[in-house]
């Protein structure tokens, strides 16, 4: 609806790249080629979950070019893995719900906001030491 190129490529050249799923220079969405018929229930979820969290940065860039990268991941993510996380969480608690359990849900998808942001940092040429929210966390 939206007009998005959608690239579908060997998981190969995402791997190569260190990435699950991604955007080209161009702007498309690239993730990895998927046979459904051959993947598990598991392997398209989570591929769903990949494509999810492109489709949001895409139309994050149409609608706030200049996001910055952490309110970008942070959308992204808790729009499309705040599930895995919770599942991931009861998992590790045995399945009681509490505060460890949301805890540790909240850690997972933090983690991951923080791991993408420093990730596009890099990317980008930015040393550690100029991200004024890393060198708090740090100190």
């Amino acid at each position: 609806r939206e007009n998005i190129p959608v690239l579908y490529v060997d998981s190969s050249r995402l791997e190569s790249e260190g990435a699950a799923a991604g955007r080209t220079s161009s702007g498309d969405i690239a993730v990895p080629k998927i046979d459904f018929d051959k993947s598990t229930t598991s392997q398209i979820y989570n591929w769903s979950v990949r494509l999810g969290h492109e489709l949001i940065h895409a139309l994050q860039e149409r609608k706030e070019p200049n996001m910055p990268i952490e309110k970008a991941e942070y959308e992204a993510y808790v729009a499309t893995y705040l599930p895995t996380a919770y599942a991931i969480a009861s998992k590790e608690v045995g399945g009681v719900k509490g505060y460890l359990m949301y805890f540790r849900a909240v850690d997972n998808v933090l983690d991951l906001i923080k791991g993408s942001s420093l990730y596009n940092y890099k990317k980008r040429g930015i040393p550690e030491n100029n991200i004024s929210w890393y060198k708090t966390i740090e100190s």
